[in-house]
């Protein structure tokens, strides 16, 4: 149901759906990329600040939202969790690592 009110409103609001994973949603403004990667309630947008803040503004008149800040710039030094990934954003890169899970094999195998 939540799924079906977000991808109206992404469509309405100009968005098309990327043919490879129907989880992005991207539009061109002014010649500059806008992105919304969403996994049931949570949602990931990647482009310039002015249009980030305007989508924020545009989905918070429609959905109570929760912001959690910027990916991978944890004021404490550690990393993003995100779907049990471990985010980490450098000056010049995106690290994604799943220690959890490998932690877990580990156990799952004996060593």
């Amino acid at each position: 149901m939540f799924h079906n009110l977000l991808h109206n409103f992404f469509i309405a609001n100009g968005f098309t759906v990327n043919a490879h994973e129907p989880c992005l949603y991207h539009k061109w403004v002014d010649g500059h990329p806008i992105l919304c990667l969403v996994h049931v309630d949570d949602g990931i947008l990647v482009g310039t600040r002015l249009l980030v803040d305007q989508l924020k503004a545009d989905v918070r008149k429609h959905f109570n939202t929760k912001e959690l800040g910027a990916l991978g710039l944890d004021p404490e030094g550690k990393p993003s969790l995100l779907l049990g990934m471990e985010i980490i954003r450098t000056e010049s890169e995106f690290q994604i690592r799943q220690t959890g899970l490998i932690d877990i094999l580990v156990k799952k195998c004996g060593n």
